[in-house]
């Protein structure tokens, strides 16, 4: 039987980048000074996500399939697919030498160097872990939401990651998929909610809320609205090691681990929230966007330099030491100079119908995937 694999893009500026690749999240990679061009792809089909990069490992999803592809050899290492009438509705994530991916009510735990099948974790339609529920991990544990009977965010869960055992779970109210911040002591999550329970909570409630990663235990909470029908948007929170990032409606803060404001920082009165950007820490910096992207200063919340409004509203931020690539419509990839915001270069393909801009670069080497056929390599 013979199955289409769609292809993965990278693009590079020096064929001797390809080598030996490491973990992008750990070095300041350097992307492309000029426009790349697609040294070699990887054919795939169904494609509707971006592939995750990791030392070395491309892992890109087709369909059902997760392959896991070599950069330097530009082979196939392992592929697994999970069962016929499911799809894989998100990206992968990688955590303690484990890839897990979701579909449906499930996620699947597969081992990052065989790709065997370690665990799956399942439940009944309002038990299991819904398609959209953004999974994160870290500390050795997987983070996830169960949905209740009207399919609103009910109970936040945390499991192993090695076994997909549960560990902890907690009553946390919010009535879309938030998705949590986590590092490996705390979890920080936006919680939202309307009147949907109790019909005599009007209004909109806007909280930020932290949890003990190890137990679930709240260690304080912030409230941003309540009772409020014209309420502010919140945004989901971003975290490091020491801060803590929160977009809300026409400013952005920064809070320490205890949840006390560092700085704020307002917005131009002609930006408006963006949906479906996740913002950013990354090398001192904060990426923030609210209909501009903001690019500041991480220790005092400075501006360092803005974009204007790009008319592409799902944007992708992919950073790096020298530039910050910017996926401004369906097809088109801009690089901006990391210290003044300078225009440098343009990537399109008016062939592709659509592109999905990796968030890892990787020694002067970008990865993209093509809806439905294939993942480009950039150069």
């Amino acid at each position: 039987m013979k199955f289409k694999i769609t292809t993965i893009l990278v693009i590079v500026v020096f064929f001797s980048s390809c080598g030996t690749l490491k973990q992008s999240q750990n070095i300041a990679n350097k992307a492309p000074r000029k426009t790349p061009v697609e040294v070699w792809n990887f054919e795939l089909s169904s494609v509707k996500t971006a592939p995750v990069i990791l030392n070395g490992i491309a892992y890109a999803i087709s369909g059902r399939t997760l392959y896991a592809i070599d950069i330097e050899t530009h082979q196939k290492k392992w592929k697994y697919s999970i069962s016929f009438g499911e799809t894989i509705r998100q990206k992968c994530v990688i955590h303690d030498n484990v890839v897990l991916v979701t579909c449906d009510n499930k996620v699947y735990g597969i081992d990052i160097e065989t790709g065997k099948y370690i665990w799956t974790k399942t439940g009944g339609k309002y038990d299991g872990i819904y398609s959209v529920s953004p999974i994160t991990a870290a500390n050795g544990l997987m983070f996830y939401w169960k949905p209740n009977s009207q399919m609103k965010g009910d109970k936040f869960c945390a499991a192993d990651i090695q076994t997909g055992e549960l560990k902890w779970e907690i009553e946390a109210r919010t009535d879309n998929w938030s998705k949590p911040a986590v590092n490996d002591s705390v979890i920080v999550m936006r919680r939202t909610y309307g009147d949907w329970i109790n019909q005599n909570e009007k209004g909109q409630f806007n909280y930020l809320t932290a949890y003990d990663i190890n137990t679930g235990n709240e260690l304080w909470n912030k409230v941003y609205s309540e009772y409020v029908e014209d309420a502010p948007v919140v945004k989901d929170p971003i975290i490091d090691n020491e801060n803590i990032i929160i977009e809300v409606d026409t400013h952005v803060e920064c809070l320490n681990m205890n949840g006390d404001k560092i700085w704020s920082f307002d917005f131009d009165k002609t930006s408006k929230y963006t949906k479906g950007i996740e913002n950013k820490i990354e090398n001192g910096r904060v990426f923030i966007e609210n209909g501009k992207t903001y690019v500041l200063n991480l220790q005092d919340g400075n501006l360092l330099w803005k974009t204007d409004a790009f008319p592409y509203k799902y944007k992708q931020y992919a950073t790096s030491s020298n530039l910050l690539l910017i996926q401004t419509d369906k097809t088109i990839i801009k690089a901006f100079d990391m210290n003044n915001g300078s225009e440098k270069w343009i990537f399109t393909d008016p062939k592709a119908e659509k592109i999905f801009l990796s968030s890892e670069i990787v020694d002067e080497t970008i990865f993209v995937n093509y809806y439905r056929n294939k993942m480009s390599i950039l150069e």
